[in-house]
């Protein structure tokens, strides 16, 4: 029964260690992206790894600076919601926009590469 006891009460204190863990996690990721919108998104390429591929993270700083897509996980740069407000910011972020995604209609007229921009603008 004791042992039993202490379990459960070393249990119960792992589950509010998390929790405190995840509280931090949160307001750091609110302050991260807080910073990002203020400052410039290109103070990403500063942030810890864990920032460069968290989406919300990324958002914060590819709308404001779309160049900053460089900097973010590949898996983002492939991402295109992440993409389009890269492009949006920046045209030139599609330098940086994984290459699967570079054909993607959506993703050619928000860099001003689609044909149809072109002959649309043509008439």
């Amino acid at each position: 029964v004791i042992n039993t006891y202490h379990e459960a009460i070393q249990e119960r204190m792992m589950k509010e260690d998390e929790k405190t863990m995840e509280e931090d996690n949160s307001l750091e990721k609110r302050r991260l992206i807080k910073m990002l919108r203020v400052y410039g998104g290109w103070e990403i390429r500063n942030c810890d790894d864990r920032w460069k591929g968290d989406k919300d993270v990324v958002l914060a700083a590819v709308s404001n600076y779309g160049k900053a897509l460089e900097n973010v996980a590949i898996s983002l740069k492939g991402d295109k919601e992440v993409v389009l407000a890269a492009l949006r910011s920046d045209r030139e972020a599609y330098t940086f926009v994984a290459e699967y995604l570079k054909s993607d209609p959506d993703v050619l007229e928000a860099s001003g590469l689609s044909k149809k921009r072109k002959k649309s603008s043509k008439k």
